[in-house]
C-alpha cells in the first residue's frame, strides 16, 4: 500500500531507460 514510492519508482525506471 505505497501508491506513492511505486508512481516515482516506475518514474524513475523510465527516466532511466530515456537516458
Amino acid at each position: 500500500e505505497n501508491p506513492i514510492q511505486t508512481k516515482p519508482t516506475h518514474v524513475q525506471l523510465s527516466y532511466w531507460l530515456r537516458d
